[in-house]
Formats: C-alpha cells, sequence, structure tokens
C-alpha cells in the first residue's frame, strides 16, 4: 500500500474536534451541519465548550439546540472587565492524551486554554493538525504593536494553519502574523437560510399588519439596523450625526438591541432624531424575523465589526444592504448591485450612500434584494458551505500527514 493510500485511508474517520468559548445561538446551527456533514463522511465531529456561559452573554437554550456531541469542560473562569478568560487544565490534559485527528480552536487567540493547546498539541502522540479559528479583522485589532501583538504572532506561528470566513481575515492575517502557515481553510459564517430566508418571504403578504404590529404605516421607508448600543463598535452616533439631517417624516430606522451606550444614544435621539430613529432594545429571533419582513434596507455602518452575522441574515432576507467597509465580511456579502459600502470615518461617504438608498425606487431595492437573495445561495448556502469545507479539511489532514 502506498503512503498515500494509507494517509486516504487514515483520515476516513478521523475525528475534528472544535475548542471554543461558550455556546452561541448563532454557532449552534453552524455545529449541528458540520456534525451532520462529518457524520455523512463516517468521520467524528465535536465540540468542547470552555464554560456555559460568561458575563453578559447568557442565552437560553433547549435540549434540541446541542444536536452535535458537545462537552461543556470543569475550569477556572475569570472576568476583568468585559472579558472573561477560560483556563480548563483537565480538558487540555483529556485532549493531549486522546488527541484529535484536527484540532480546531475558535474564540479569541488569548484565551489560556487555546493558547496552551496551540503549544502542548506539539506534545501530543500522534499529533493533531492543529488550526486556529480566526475571524481577524485589521479595521477592529486594537493591539497592532507591542506586547499584545508580538504575543500573538507567537501564538499564531504555532498554528499549522487557518480557519477563516473570507478574505478579510485571511490577508489580516497574513498581514500582520509574518511567519505563520499559509494554509487557510475558509468557513464563512452562517445562518439557518430556512428561518431567515423562508420565513421573512412568508411573512411579507403581512407586511401591512407587521407594520401596524410596530406602530408603522405603508408610508414609512423603514432602516432596520440590528446592533448593540456600544458606540465604540457600532458607531451610531457618528452615523447618525452625519446624515440624519437626510431624513424625511417617512424615514424610519429601527435600531433592535441593548448595550452600554443606550442611555447616552437614547438622549441625542430624544433631541435631535425624533421620531425618524427608535431604539427597540433586544428583540427574540421571532421579532427580528418580523423586522426583516418589513425593512426596505439593512445597514450595519460599523466603526469596528468583526464578521456580523446580521449582514447574512439581510442577505437571505432580499434586502438591500448598506455596510461598513470595516465590517470583516463586507467583500463577500455587498457588490455594486446589491447595496453600498461605506467608510464610518468619511462623512461625506455617509452621506452619499444615505442619499443613494433614499433616492432608490421601490422596483430598484426590490432588483438590489433579488441579488441579495442570490449572493446569499451561491455565498452562504449551509449545505454547500460546511460540504466545502468538510472536503477542505479532509485534504488538509491528508497533506498533513504525508508531509
Amino acid at each position: 500500500m502506498g503512503r498515500q493510500e494509507e494517509s486516504r485511508r487514515s483520515t476516513e474517520c478521523l475525528t475534528c474536534l472544535v475548542v471554543t468559548n461558550i455556546p452561541t445561538p448563532y454557532r449552534m446551527h453552524m455545529f449541528r451541519n458540520l456534525h451532520e456533514e462529518f457524520e455523512r463522511r463516517g468521520c467524528t465531529f465535536k465540540v468542547l465548550f470552555m464554560a456555559k456561559t460568561e458575563a453578559g452573554r447568557s442565552w437560553r437554550f433547549s435540549p434540541r439546540d446541542f444536536l452535535f456531541p458537545y462537552t461543556i469542560a470543569k475550569g477556572v473562569h475569570l472576568a476583568i472587565g468585559r472579558a472573561t478568560w477560560h483556563c480548563n487544565p483537565g480538558a487540555i490534559m483529556d485532549i493531549l492524551r486522546r488527541p484529535p485527528a484536527c484540532l480546531i480552536l475558535s474564540g479569541a487567540w488569548a484565551q489560556p486554554t487555546s493558547a496552551a493547546l496551540t503549544y502542548l498539541a506539539a506534545l501530543a502522540r500522534p499529533r493533531p493538525m492543529t488550526l486556529i479559528w480566526a475571524e481577524a479583522n485589521a479595521a477592529s485589532i486594537r493591539h497592532q504593536t507591542g506586547v499584545i501583538a508580538h504575543a500573538r504572532r507567537h501564538v499564531m506561528r504555532r498554528a499549522d494553519g487557518f480557519v477563516v470566513p473570507g478574505r478579510i481575515a485571511e490577508d489580516t492575517i497574513r498581514e500582520t502574523n509574518p511567519g505563520a502557515a499559509s494554509r487557510f481553510l475558509r468557513l464563512p459564517n452562517m445562518v439557518d437560510e430556512q428561518v431567515f430566508g423562508r420565513s421573512v418571504q412568508d411573512l411579507r403578504p403581512q407586511c401591512r399588519e407587521l407594520r401596524t404590529e410596530f406602530g408603522l404605516t405603508d408610508a414609512d421607508f423603514i432602516l432596520l439596523w440590528p446592533a448593540r448600543l456600544q458606540e465604540e463598535t457600532k458607531g451610531i452616533l457618528n452615523f447618525l450625526r452625519a446624515v440624519s439631517d437626510l431624513f424625511t417624516p417617512q424615514v424610519k430606522v429601527l435600531i433592535a438591541g441593548d448595550g452600554p451606550d443606550r442611555p447616552a444614544i437614547y438622549d441625542w435621539i430624544r433631541a435631535h432624531a425624533r421620531p425618524n430613529v427608535r431604539l427597540l432594545g433586544q428583540r427574540s429571533q421571532e421579532e427580528i424575523v418580523k423586522l426583516l419582513a418589513i425593512a426596505d434596507a439593512l445597514i450595519l455602518p460599523s466603526l469596528k465589526d468583526h464578521n456580523p452575522l446580521t449582514a447574512i441574515e439581510g442577505l437571505w432576507a432580499g434586502l438591500p444592504i448598506l455596510m461598513s467597509n470595516r465590517c470583516g465580511n463586507w467583500p463577500e456579502v455587498v457588490t455594486c448591485r446589491n447595496g453600498w459600502v461605506v467608510d464610518p470615518g468619511s462623512e461625506q461617504s455617509l452621506r452619499d450612500a444615505m442619499r443613494a438608498l433614499l433616492d432608490s425606487p421601490h422596483s430598484e431595492l426590490t432588483r438590489m434584494g433579488m441579488v441579495s437573495r442570490g449572493i446569499a445561495e451561491r455565498e452562504f448556502s449551509t449545505q454547500l458551505v460546511v460540504r466545502e469545507f468538510a472536503e477542505a479539511l479532509l485534504d488538509a489532514r491528508r497533506d498533513y500527514r504525508i508531509q
């Protein structure tokens, strides 16, 4: 038996283990479908969570959400400011004793558990192929130089490759981590297209009733902005200060989300933009689906945003999208045919795009929404994404063993 044939057979039943911070609603769909795809190939896909929850990030889950093999590890969890750091020595030892064929480290690179595994995986026998799952975005990196940047590069160089959602993440890793591995596997973020695609389309015929439910009328031009109320990242006041004078009485900006800067944002809106802008607070998935069904466009003019899933939800909902060039997935989400890419640091850029959006006739917005839906089907189809990722991972593992 040749070496390549032996390697091919050895990967047919491989185990892939993802280590990540905590369970989150936006990852459950991905994990479930990756598990199903790997299972179809005779392989095993597992997830190890470092903790059940973190401060400020608490969600309710039902058993049906965990339709994939998983473990919630025991460990020490230290909250400092807005960050929580996880150390799971028992889980690290278990992984070293029974290493998977492929180890994918997700979440923050600086998590003690992730950093330790990046270094210690080399001691496991057999040695797993170790990949770092990174949503890197140069526009959102806080520490470009100094001790933290040096430590990040040191950790990145230990990996055998990277799992990235798109072009900006790959370019950022290449540019900021010289000497790191050159293997990149694409795994675009994905959402449940049945929820954000079909369910939204099914609700569209009820648009008038749904608008009434939210205190809106047929004449209103609705811009939906799902965003955490945190000015440093989402730039809500930065955007509103630049464009609010362009709003006619019919323009309604609906901001769905909550966060630490709600009081300041609320006070500014009350003084300058009422009743054009409404803070809706945190909304359930069911309510977000309704809002997508009544919206005329989705806006995401963020100051910093690694890889927002709300943009992908907007694509599946068939909406035109106005999006910041500091969002990590803008190259995959927006073209000149389905929306506008803005520079949130340029008031002129924000105003030009907003004028173009507000001046677009309904027929043009409908056409743009159809383009968005086509992008979703080509680039973010769950079945396509998980199949291509599984194939790429198996190929990478075979190459890794042959080396």
